[in-house]
Order: C-alpha cells, then sequence, then structure tokens
C-alpha cells in the first residue's frame, strides 16, 4: 500500500470518529520503541560475546604467561597469577551484579573465575606435594568447584553459576567413578564407560 493512500485512509477514519490523535500518536510510539528494543537486544547480545571473548583471553594471556615463566615464578607468584586472579574476578564480578547496567560485565567475571580455578586448584595442590593425576583428588578438586559454583548459583541466580556447577559436577562424576572402579579390571570395559556417559547424559535430560 502506497504512503499516500494510508494517510487518505487515517483522515477518513479520524474524520469519522475512528481513531484519535493521542491513538495514533501512541501507535508511532510503539513502532519506534520496538525497534529500539530490538536494537538494544542485540546489541546487549554481542556485548555479551565480546566480553566472553575477553574472558576466554585473559585466561590464555594468564595460560602463556605462566608457561613461559614457570621456572623463575616462584610457588606464591604461581599461586597469586591463577588462584588469586580466579578469586579477584569472582569478587570483582559480584562487586558489578550490584549494578543492573553492569550485570553482563559481571557474567564475563564469573566466567574468568570459572576458566582460572580449576588451574589454579590445580597448581596450588601440587605445589603442595599432592598427586593431583589421581582420580581421587581429581574428584576432590571437583568436588571444591561444584560447590563454590552450585552454592553461587543459590545465592545469586545467575545462569552461568548453573551452566558451571553442571560442568564440574560432571567433572566430579566421573573422577568419583573412576576412583571406584580404580583397580578393578572388571570394569575397565568399553561397556562401563558407556554406561558411565549414558548415566550423564540421563542426568542432563532431567535436568533439561
Amino acid at each position: 500500500m502506497k504512503k499516500e493512500e494510508i494517510i487518505k485512509q487515517v483522515k477518513e477514519l479520524a474524520h469519522e470518529g475512528l481513531i484519535t490523535k493521542k491513538e495514533l500518536i501512541a501507535a508511532y510510539d510503539e513502532a519506534f520503541e520496538g525497534k529500539s528494543a530490538k536494537s538494544l537486544a542485540r546489541q546487549s547480545r554481542l556485548s555479551a560475546i565480546l566480553y566472553y571473548i575477553g574472558g576466554i583471553t585473559i585466561f590464555l594471556g594468564i595460560s602463556i604467561f605462566i608457561g613461559q615463566n614457570w621456572s623463575s615464578l616462584n610457588d606464591i607468584s604461581k599461586i597469586l597469577v591463577t588462584l588469586g586472579s580466579a578469586i579477584a574476578a569472582y569478587i570483582i564480578g559480584i562487586l558489578f551484579s550490584r549494578y543492573t547496567k553492569l550485570d553482563a560485565v559481571s557474567q564475563a567475571f564469573y566466567f574468568i573465575f570459572g576458566l582460572l580455578a580449576p588451574l589454579g586448584l590445580h597448581i596450588t595442590f601440587d605445589i603442595a606435594g599432592f598427586e593431583i593425576g589421581e582420580a581421587g583428588f581429581q574428584s576432590t578438586m571437583a568436588a571444591i568447584l561444584f560447590v563454590a559454583c552450585f552454592v553461587s548459583f543459590v545465592l545469586f541466580k545467575k545462569a552461568i553459576f548453573l551452566i558451571q556447577s553442571i560442568v564440574f559436577g560432571t567433572w566430579l562424576y566421573f573422577g568419583l567413578t573412576e576412583f571406584v572402579i580404580a583397580g578393578n579390571p572388571y570394569f575397565h570395559t568399553w561397556r562401563v564407560g558407556a554406561y558411565r556417559i549414558l548415566t550423564a547424559s540421563l542426568t542432563y535430560l532431567c535436568l533439561g
């Protein structure tokens, strides 16, 4: 329909009293508000993606820094750079989450925490002399991270903590089951591995 025809119809409706000036202005404003809301939603999604990319970049930067300077860093420095950075990111996320406009930024810092915390715990316990490669100790680290993220989800109701809880809970599940069946050749078959994966998959379906 052409613009002139639309204007003509509006004039006829107004003349007959079927539409008012207030209704026309409201319809005009609603059209622009809808466009504005869609534009803001797209910008918000793009900002969130960029924040997470930044989080991954920070994680990679810290990992590369540690790898390149491993021999020159003392034990305290290694712990501060990894576990210390994870705790700092978590605290910064809490501070930013107090402001609605900075919620996306806080989620990015929680994401950084989720990436750095496993690395930090791994390095900390390795320095402490624990056998971190054993299934039992892998389960311990996974349990610490799972509890931390699940409690955070309960307290702050952030989806990122739910995702991290599922990830670390899965790690805990496979670590515990490996710890239970370790040393028993009867359970080291492809069927047992398939059942473990199937159980995890069914759990995901139930959570969904």
